[in-house]
């Protein structure tokens, strides 16, 4: 769906008056920010201390300079009181400047479900490092007006996220009337921090003396100024208020008139000035004191006048008393150059606002309805639903929410929309069974499950009791299965997935693709849950044929990920790599058409590593899934995250990278506590499996010891226990060799059981998946079947195993799943008998580069020499280093620091000092200069 347009008048510098009193003592404390290493500039001070207008001051200054600055300005108001929101503006600020920055984490927002904030901030400030706007002499502004408006933590933490990451050549500037929550006493103890305060904005009396005398167009006299700057205390909208009600008096007795606290002086000042204004000009200022910005087309409908002039308001009598207001400084801020926006300065409008209603109660409803009918017709639902919130029209609100609740889902203002629900009354969001549909939207892509199946049952109540037509009563019953379908998911109950989604799909119109094809996407993800895989590849296409139709290109990709999945797992691994590269050029079109970066092209390129390292295309497994790692992260897409980085692990630890393979792993188990038990599952058996690779063989039984008996493997055996068998199996398998040397008759009697044990089971277990249509479990199966047979002296067995394994494992071009060191001499044996030669043969060259690669790890695995001989004996061949420690040795060669290799190679820097400290020990030196000098000397880099 297309985004909820924002306000460009939120983004312009305001404009300064012509006479507007220059203030060089206040611009030079701002300009001290930007000459040292100040992050933050705060300007904090009450309303009307003129915080506005010195920075506007400030910003022309530096645009005159040589090297001005590049500034982007924010104008907040209280709708912003939404992360979402929030970093949406605040990426359409530095838009200004460079409209290609920020896109990605646009998109990133403007997901179904959008990742965590600081994946969305991380992503815009590692752009902006990478800009060419940014250097030393030209740094990067950021200024953030009117920050007090913000109550909610969520855009605290954001806006201390984004201060705290902000790179050296950017500075950020808040104006604000309170201080935010920000650690300013850090900041101020580091020498970090410009403040500019109230004592720094109360107006000198020779500032005060040109202010007033601009407004009377007369001199006064030293001794009025010096009297009514102590009257104010140096304010300027007491000031202001002040030289507009001096008019027509006689100054001195006026001035000794003049006394009593702010608030008392401007009840006093606004009533003269108001007092004095023409009928139709306090009509005016009353009806529009509620909004937040005045266009001449917006006013004229909020005073209920027909639509006249042209398409910017000119010709209608609000178009001419804006102007009006803004020529006689009646404080009305013009917001943009074309001057068709303006606001009230903020305490003239809360004055203006009790003002009336004090005098006009009944109106402000009314008013606000036209505001929010106005604000409809221009696709701007957040200010709409906002002004019939303040008119206190429930039903109008429902009927916003639920037209919108679906886009609003799409921009990700999950936030908002939850918002606005709440602040319905419950018994009209509870009789409205659209309103608890949306509102059952909301709570479940937020995380709040159980309230959204509270709200789903009040939605059925609702249908059971209301006089909706039966085609919309079907509707509204086909989202309900739906989201059931949804919370059945995540909830991992399948079998009720799998009712609810098809009882979705027979419900919902064929006009509503995008629901329809979330429903297909559930009963394809369930179906295959329960291994019923056919069924799952159909209702799979299907819903990509949906998601294609709608238009969706980020589920249509996923879905066709899903896809490819499936395939995979029927052992048709051409088709899936054919689905992923359909897949990722989806993604690259949407790119290209947009200039926007999918996340999910990342992904694919992770998916598509499973196939790469099965066919022993290790390069480009390791690099693909890389990607998907890098970009998954930035992102905050946790489960694509850890996705992608157990495919990386196992593409690095087919390649021989144990190091890397098991840093990776060990990571994403500690992320994936956080984020579902089954991903906790499913990692520790991936750990498992690169622990037994790896010479870490106690670490592994020590996982198998806490599974042993805890699982079911009767009839009902779940997908979970399955596979977790498997990975002990692999254990019990690894241990015998390694104990036994490959003869099992002086095994343990306790692993000579579990073998015995395994070659009863396995066949049950292999048999059904193959009846499945689940050809990649059945081939694995096969082989720890063969493995244990043979394990057992039971030979001519294992090759009959074997045989059925590979006439599975041939049409797929399976490989690495072959290439067990412990299986060669039984693979030599079927190759001699005849048994797919050719096939086994490949296989056979695989696991001599295995073995060739272990054998130059083991080779320069021995301990560094004393340091006094560095470099004089035992020459290092290139074949010696990993292509991972070669590619670091080649960075420490051109001067890159850690933490850029990091960078360069997508890697933790925990992981380039263990590649570090191995380049040295096999190298026999300890420093990066003897590390390079013996490197070159040996023609290495």
């Amino acid at each position: 769906m297309v985004n909820e347009p924002l306000l460009a008048t939120k983004l312009y510098i305001p404009q300064l008056r012509p006479n507007h009193v220059h203030r060089p003592r206040l611009t030079e404390q701002l300009n001290e920010g930007l000459r040292s290493d100040y992050r933050l500039t705060l300007v904090s001070a009450p309303a009307g201390f003129g915080k506005t207008t010195l920075l506007s001051e400030w910003v022309h200054g530096l645009c005159e300079a040589k090297m001005p600055p590049q500034v982007a300005w924010l104008t907040l108001d209280e709708a912003d009181n939404d992360p979402v929101r929030f970093i949406s503006y605040v990426i359409a600020a530095v838009q200004t400047l460079a409209p290609h920055i920020g896109r990605v984490a646009q998109d990133m927002l403007h997901r179904p479900q959008p990742p965590p904030l600081q994946g969305v901030l991380t992503e815009l400030l590692n752009e902006l490092c990478a800009i060419d706007i940014l250097d030393r002499t030209s740094p990067l502004v950021l200024i953030i007006d009117d920050c007090h408006v913000i109550s909610m933590p969520q855009v605290h933490e954001a806006l201390a996220l984004l201060l705290k990451q902000l790179p050296p050549q950017a500075h950020l500037v808040v104006s604000t009337r309170a201080d935010p929550p920000l650690p300013l006493s850090r900041l101020r103890a580091n020498n970090q921090l410009v403040e500019v305060r109230t004592k720094d904005l109360r107006f000198t009396q020779t500032e005060a003396k040109l202010l007033l005398e601009q407004i009377l167009g007369t001199a006064l006299s030293r001794d009025d100024v010096a009297a009514l700057e102590s009257r104010t205390e140096g304010w300027v909208v007491g000031l202001q208020l002040a030289g507009l009600s001096l008019r027509g008096h006689d100054i001195s007795s006026f001035i000794r008139a003049f006394s009593g606290s702010h608030h008392f002086v401007l009840d006093y000042l606004v009533d003269e000035v108001l007092n004095r204004q023409p009928k139709d000009v306090q009509e005016f200022l009353l009806a529009t004191s509620g909004l937040e910005r005045l266009s001449a087309p917006l006013c004229d409908a909020v005073l209920g006048r027909e639509p006249a002039g042209d398409k910017a308001g000119k010709g209608k009598p609000s178009y001419e008393i804006l102007g009006r207001l803004e020529h006689g400084n009646l404080f009305v801020v013009p917001l943009d150059e074309q001057r068709q926006w303006y606001r009230y300065h903020h305490l003239f409008r809360d004055l203006l606002r009790k003002r009336a209603g004090e005098s006009q109660p009944a109106q402000i409803p009314i008013w606000h309805s036209r505001a929010s009918e106005w604000y409809e017709t221009q696709e701007l639902m957040g200010e709409a639903v906002s002004h019939a919130l303040a008119a206190g029209d429930a039903d109008r609100v429902a009927r916003l929410v639920e037209r919108n609740t679906l886009a609003m889902m799409d921009h990700g203002e999950l936030i908002s929309l939850l918002g606005w629900l709440s602040a319905l009354p419950e018994d009209v969001v509870h009789h409205s069974p659209w309103l608890c549909v949306a509102f059952a939207w909301a709570k479940a892509y937020s995380g709040q499950f159980d309230g959204a199946e509270i709200l789903l049952r009040k939605a059925d109540a609702s249908l059971q009791c209301s006089t909706t037509p039966a085609s919309e009563t079907q509707h509204i019953a086909g989202h309900i299965a739906t989201i059931e379908a949804y919370l059945a998911g995540i909830r991992g109950d399948d079998i009720r997935a799998k009712v609810s989604s098809r009882r979705a799909l027979q419900l919902l119109p064929q006009r509503d693709l995008t629901t329809r094809g979330f429903a297909a996407a559930q009963l394809g993800m369930a179906l295959r849950a329960t291994d019923d895989l056919a069924a799952a590849t159909d209702a799979t296409i299907e819903a990509s044929r949906i998601c294609l139709a709608a238009g969706d290109s980020h589920v249509a990709i996923i879905t066709l990920c899903d896809l490819a999945g499936l395939w995979s797992l029927r052992g048709r691994t051409k088709e899936a790599f054919d689905t992923y590269e359909r897949a990722l050029r989806l993604a690259r079109e949407y790119t290209k058409d947009t200039g926007r970066e999918l996340p999910v092209e990342a992904y694919v390129q992770g998916r598509m590593s499973t196939i790469l390292k099965e066919w022993n295309e290790l390069d480009s497994a390791v690099r693909y899934a890389a990607k998907g790692v890098e970009v998954c992260r930035r992102w905050g897409w946790m489960e694509r995250f850890l996705d992608c980085s157990m495919y990386l692990a196992l593409a690095l630890l087919a390649s021989g990278d144990c190091t890397e393979s098991l840093s990776i792993i060990r990571e994403a188990k500690h992320i994936a506590r956080g984020v579902s038990i089954w991903y906790e599952i499913l990692i520790g058996i991936e750990e498992a499996h690169i622990q037994t690779c790896c010479g870490e063989l106690e670490n592994a039984v020590a996982w198998a010891a806490r599974w042993e008996g805890k699982l079911d493997l009767g009839e009902e055996r779940k997908k979970r226990d399955v596979l977790i068998y498997l990975e002990l199996v692999r254990v019990v398998l690894t241990q015998t060799w390694a104990e036994t040397g490959g003869d099992s008759s002086i095994a343990r009697s306790d692993l000579r059981e579990k073998l015995v044990k395994a070659a009863g089971l396995l066949p049950d277990l292999a048999q059904e998946a193959e009846a499945r249509g689940h050809i990649r479990r059945a081939v694995r199966i096969l082989i720890r079947q063969t493995m244990a047979l043979q394990l057992l002296g039971r030979t001519e067995d294992a090759l009959v195993t074997l045989e059925h394994a590979l006439s599975l494992g041939e049409p797929a071009r399976y490989l690495r799943v072959f290439a067990v060191p412990q299986m060669k001499e039984l693979l030599r044996q079927a190759a001699a008998r005849g048994i797919r030669v050719d096939y086994v043969a490949t296989i056979l060259e695989v696991l001599d580069q295995d073995r060739i690669r272990l054998h130059m790890t083991d080779r320069s695995s021995a301990p560094p020499s004393d340091p006094s001989n560095e470099g004089k004996s035992d020459a290092v061949s290139r074949d010696a280093l990993s292509e991972r420690e070669f590619q670091v040795l080649r960075l420490i060669a051109v001067g890159m620091s850690n933490q850029e290799i990091a960078d360069e190679l997508i890697l933790a820097v925990g992981t380039v000092k263990k590649h570090t400290n191995n380049i040295y020990r096999k190298l026999k030196v300890h420093s990066r200069g003897k590390a390079v000098a013996r490197a070159r000397e040996l023609g290495l880099v």
